[in-house]
C-alpha cells in the first residue's frame, strides 16, 4: 500500500506530487504565520515611505533586536515542520546573536548556537556556501533548508548576549583572562578577569573585533 505524500522530504523526485500539507510563511510582518496576514502591518521601519500606499505594502520588513532581550522569531502550533529559514544580519553580530530552537515544549533547546555558526559562517568571517542544507548568497542572505519536524509545538528565539551573565560569558572571560596573563598584560587571574570584564562590558572588545574584521576584509 502506497503511503500518501505528506509534504515532507521534498526533493526533485517528488516535486510534482500533491499533498494536504498547509504551508505558512512567518516573517516580521506576520510573526504567527496566520493565513492572509502577510503584508498587513501598518507600523514598522518603513511606515514613513509607505504612508501614502496604504495597507498591504511592506512596512515592517525587519525587526530591531533589543540588547539582552530574547526575541521570539517563531511560535508555531503543530504538528508541522520548519523547511526554510531566511535571515540577514549585520556580520558584526553573527557571534553575538544566539539562535535557539525548542521542539514540543521542551525546557532546554535542541539547537543553541551562534547565528553565524548555524549557517556555516563562524568567527564573524563571511563565506559563500552552496549546499543542499545551507546556502549563503553573495548578497549576504542566510538560508537554511534543514527539515526540522515537530509534533506539537515549535519555538525559535534569538538573543543578543552583549555581556549578559551566564555560562557563555564565563567561558569568554576565562579564555580572555588566560590570554592576558600569558601575554603579560595582567599580573594574575583576578586581574585578567577584571580586565576582560571591563573590555566586554564597555564595548571595547566588540570595537576591536570590528576593527580586525575591517582589516581582514
Amino acid at each position: 500500500m502506497q503511503i500518501p505524500f505528506n509534504g515532507l522530504g521534498l526533493h526533485l523526485g517528488n516535486l510534482p506530487e500533491l499533498s494536504h500539507a498547509i504551508y505558512r510563511s512567518i516573517s516580521a510582518e506576520n510573526p504567527r504565520g496566520e493565513k492572509g496576514k502577510g503584508g498587513m502591518s501598518v507600523e514598522g521601519l518603513a511606515d514613513g515611505p509607505a504612508r501614502e500606499l496604504g495597507q498591504g505594502w511592506k512596512v515592517r520588513p525587519c525587526i530591531t533586536l533589543g540588547g539582552r532581550e530574547v526575541t521570539v522569531l517563531a511560535d508555531i502550533q503543530g504538528p508541522g515542520a520548519v523547511q526554510h529559514i531566511w535571515i540577514t544580519v549585520d556580520p558584526a553580530a553573527w557571534r553575538r546573536l544566539v539562535l535557539r530552537m525548542y521542539w514540543d515544549h521542551e525546557p532546554t533547546p535542541s539547537v543553541e548556537t551562534p547565528l553565524g555558526d548555524f549557517f556555516c559562517n563562524g568567527w564573524g568571517v563571511r563565506c559563500n556556501v552552496n549546499s543542499l542544507p545551507v546556502a549563503v548568497n553573495p548578497a549576504g542572505g542566510f538560508n537554511s533548508y534543514w527539515e526540522m519536524p515537530f509534533r506539537e509545538h515549535a519555538r525559535i528565539t534569538i538573543e543578543i548576549l552583549d555581556g549578559k551573565p551566564g555560562p557563555q560569558r564565563d567561558v569568554v572571560l576565562l579564555n580572555a583572562a588566560a590570554a592576558l596573563v600569558v601575554a603579560g598584560a595582567a599580573a594574575d587571574w583576578h586581574a585578567g578577569l577584571q580586565l576582560a570584564a571591563e573590555a566586554i562590558d564597555s564595548g571595547a572588545a566588540l570595537d576591536k573585533l570590528r576593527g580586525l574584521q575591517r582589516f581582514a576584509a
